[in-house]
């Protein structure tokens, strides 16, 4: 009987745990997009079915997701391109296969840049960098310079953090074939699990 009514208290322990996030991550997109609920319960669907799609932990991806809208909001990216950005990154690490800690540390990247405005090389070379390979070629291939040009810009602090636009679309390109692959494995392994 005492193993069964702490079985109990653990699950209802759990439940307001849950219930207590999901209350956070609303507020934050509250605070990004404003208080009308049915913006909200869409930007909280738009990220239920990026998670499915993608084989995503919810919880993580939502998580990941109210904070770094945050900052892009602030950062003066609109709506769309905030749900972009978060897409075309959910996707990238996906195709790269990273776990639930590498792909916190990107979006935590995410969040940095578009807190400080503008792209640092730090960022992008060594936290971005170090989860998603060629960071660095990619963007300056998204602004249309060299490498050598993007390092200097980036230390002149003339990259803006609305950039990230262009390098989620640039480096999304390039992972394009393998986030369908990825996605149709994650799909097929949670087939597999259910039978």
């Amino acid at each position: 009987a005492y193993v069964g009514l702490f079985g109990v208290i653990n699950e209802a322990k759990a439940a307001l745990e849950a219930s207590t996030t999901n209350v956070a991550i609303g507020n934050k997109l509250a605070i990004a997009f404003g208080d009308d609920p049915a913006v909200v319960s869409q930007q909280l669907k738009n990220v239920r079915d990026e998670a499915n799609r993608l084989g995503l932990d919810l919880a993580n991806a939502a998580q990941g997701y109210s904070k770094f809208a945050v900052a892009a909001r602030a950062g003066g990216l609109t709506a769309d391109e905030t749900f972009f950005v978060f897409k075309r990154f959910s996707e990238m690490t996906r195709s790269l296969k990273l776990g639930t800690e590498e792909t916190g540390r990107v979006f935590k990247a995410l969040e940095q840049i578009m807190s400080k405005g503008k792209i640092q090389a730090e960022e992008l070379s060594q936290q971005l960098g170090d989860s998603l390979p060629g960071a660095m070629s990619m963007m300056a291939k998204a602004m249309k310079m060299s490498p050598a040009e993007l390092f200097k810009a980036m230390e002149k602090g003339q990259v803006s953090a609305k950039n990230l636009v262009l390098f989620a679309n640039e480096y999304a390109k390039a992972v394009q074939d393998q986030v369908v692959t990825a996605s149709k494995s994650w799909q097929a392994e949670l087939q597999d699990r259910k039978s």
